[in-house]
């Protein structure tokens, strides 16, 4: 399939899919998290955004791959 953008429909984008992951891991005693999460995990190249204007048209590339790492600690 295919999208377009653009008033006049000159801004084609082919099909494309993402993905995300995350997995966590929780110590027996409930008091720490450990998780590691990752978004676009094929760094698929798509556009999340086009405006057109007076003088032109703009486009916003999607993030790249990204990962992060957190650690929960319960009071």
């Amino acid at each position: 399939s295919k999208i377009y953008y653009g008033v006049l429909e000159q801004i084609p984008e082919e099909a494309y899919a993402t993905l995300d992951l995350r997995a966590e891991w929780v110590d027996p005693s409930e008091r720490y998290t450990f998780a590691v999460s990752a978004t676009n995990v094929t760094d698929t190249h798509y556009l999340s955004q086009v405006s057109q204007t007076g003088l032109g048209i703009g486009a916003t590339w999607a993030p790249p791959a990204q990962v992060e790492a957190s650690v929960r600690v319960k009071f």
